[in-house]
């Protein structure tokens, strides 16, 4: 209220008071309150011009960006899983009993024939054997081959003639192995792996042992019997003698030994190795942990984003990925999900992708994949990710919708894991890698269709002693707005007392602000008991109905002609 009006409502009220006096009487029982009705009082002010740069105060950081001239979240991170290790297998050396049979003569052999042959047929009892695991990784999920180094020894003792012969020639001996085995050492031996036959054509020892030591690389699976179950490992079998001879020649015969008995005890002694298997080949699967983003912080917006009121829907942001597949050297492919979870406190809103997953390789060769999760195709791809397949992700234009900017965002690749494939000579108890890359979300804050943002300004500073007295029914202000704002704006304004705070009950009548006006007047009013006021509180709604305008510093909302008019009335005690 400027001073010339404040001065005439004033001097109007003491003029009316002094015609009314009459020294003479006694005037202290007479109500000395004084009202006058004031009608479109104007209240002289000006407001700077605006801009949406200083009311949105959206300062550059790690995450907000100006890019091309518009405000964007923009932020780039990495990420890399837990390293992906299958455990080994552990084979347990089986105990494995030694067998006793009776073996006897030929008749052909003689002093006459110059030696003595002792057959070996069906002369094995059968030596059984159990390889075990209890510990087998739940990642396993069929087995054809197992890699792993396993040592067979077999002792072969013909039993009663050891001090009666120097010399025992082994021939043609079939020995019944555990089937299925790639042997490296077969002791100048053949071995059939399907029938687990091992044939010695000949071989001669000192004394009356034989001795074997066999290596194995593999073992397999299938063939050897294998079963798998339940997180086990069973191989099972039997070890012994099937068939051969053993003869002594007469000059191998001790002096003093007038005769060979016709029957002698055939001992057979098996042992397997414990085995450590280092490799597999069969169908793997994987689930890979601990593969999360970091998180997007949000919480230094201003406060004129965090209002229950603001609404914002972005237009086809962008979150580019580039994942390196640690499996890509087997041919194996990976998938994940991808979650956005927006934070408003410890409330989280879940904005998962439209598909459960998207899968990662196996076809290029350098085991690197660049993708780009939008809800529409973008016409030009970030050069950093080149070549990026289209990941569809309509939620994503909502991440910042609800009651308010979020908090934070954080990023969680959704049940990253390895399907179950057919692999060959897959390493297992040793690192293979993580599932490892990087991340740009890039998200102009454009104005999606139903968006909305509230802001405001206030106006204060108009109080004084003569003012505190004047009783507002109607506020009304007048304006000339200017904008480059791209979308239409809902203005209103209440009415504010010395602390900033609104007054009372009022009934308020907005303006709406057309998108990009030039010169536009608008009027708006709040109607009520209005006292003490001080000022006014300036509320502008930007919605918009059809999407696609982005925020930028440097649009401008500029408020000149302001005229704000006061109606109501002045009381005051004289």
């Amino acid at each position: 209220m400027n001073t010339l009006c404040r001065y005439s409502v004033l001097g109007l009220v003491m003029s009316v008071c002094a015609g009314c006096v009459d020294n003479d009487y006694d005037l202290s029982d007479v109500d000395t309150t004084v009202r006058v009705d004031v009608d479109q009082l104007v209240v002289p002010v000006n407001i700077d011009e605006i801009t949406l740069g200083n009311i949105l105060d959206l300062k550059e950081s790690d995450s907000i960006k100006v890019v091309d001239g518009k405000y964007a979240i923009s932020y780039r991170g990495e990420f890399s899983s837990d390293v992906i290790n299958v455990p080994s297998i552990r084979l347990s050396s089986p105990d494995i009993k030694a067998s006793e049979t009776t073996v006897t003569l030929l008749p052909s052999g003689s002093r006459a024939a110059g030696s003595f042959t002792y057959n070996l047929a069906n002369s094995g009892t059968p030596s059984d054997f159990s390889y075990n695991s209890d510990f087998v990784s739940e990642f396993i999920v069929s087995i054809n081959e197992l890699g792993c180094s396993i040592t067979l020894g077999m002792d072969i003792s013909l039993k009663g003639i050891e001090s009666m012969v120097n010399r025992v020639r082994f021939s043609d001996v079939v020995l019944q192995m555990p089937k299925g085995l790639k042997l490296t050492s077969a002791e100048g031996g053949e071995y059939d792996p399907v029938s687990g036959e091992l044939t010695l054509p000949s071989r001669t020892v000192q004394g009356s042992t034989l001795s074997l030591s066999l290596s194995a690389s593999a073992v397999n699976f299938p063939q050897a019997g294998g079963t798998y179950t339940d997180g086990k490992v069973s191989i099972t079998g039997n070890m012994y003698v099937k068939s051969g001879s053993a003869t002594i020649e007469l000059a191998d015969i001790r002096p003093g030994t007038s005769s060979l008995p016709s029957s002698v005890t055939l001992r057979s002694e098996f042992s397997l190795s414990d085995g450590t298997v280092t490799s597999f080949s069969g169908y793997v699967r994987y689930k890979v942990d601990n593969a999360r983003l970091s998180e997007v912080d949000l919480s230094y917006l201003p406060e004129v984003l965090r209002q229950s009121s603001t609404d914002i829907r972005l237009v086809n942001p962008v979150i580019y990925l580039q994942i390196q597949n640690p499996l890509q050297a087997y041919g194996m492919y990976a998938r994940t999900g991808l979650d956005i979870m927006a934070y408003r406190g410890a409330d989280a809103v879940s904005f998962p992708i439209d598909n459960p997953w998207f899968q990662i390789g196996p076809e290029n060769p350098s085991g690197i994949y660049n993708f780009y999760l939008s809800p529409q195709k973008v016409d030009a791809v970030d050069a950093a990710y080149a070549g990026a397949v289209h990941v569809p992700f309509d939620a994503l234009s909502n991440v910042l919708s609800g009651s308010g900017m979020p908090d934070r965002l954080s990023f969680e690749l959704d049940n990253p894991n390895v399907p179950a494939q057919l692999v060959e000579d897959f390493r297992l108890g040793s690192d293979i890698g993580a599932l490892k890359g990087k991340y740009h979300l890039m998200a102009p804050l454009q104005f999606g269709e139903g968006s909305k943002i509230v802001y405001g300004d206030k106006i204060d500073g108009w109080g004084s002693e003569d003012l505190d007295y004047l009783t507002v029914t109607q506020l009304e202000v007048s304006m000339t707005v200017t904008t480059d704002i791209p979308v239409g704006v809902k203005f209103t304004g209440y009415p504010i007392d010395a602390e900033g705070n609104r007054i009372g009950t009022v009934d308020l009548v907005g303006a709406d602000v057309e998108a990009n006006a030039d010169g536009q007047k608008v009027v708006i009013r709040a109607t009520g008991e209005i006292t003490k006021l001080d000022g006014i509180e300036f509320e502008a709604v930007a919605n918009s109905a059809s999407g696609g305008q982005a925020l930028s510093p440097d649009m401008t909302l500029r408020l000149t002609d302001i005229r704000p008019k006061v109606s109501g009335y002045y009381t005051k005690e004289l």
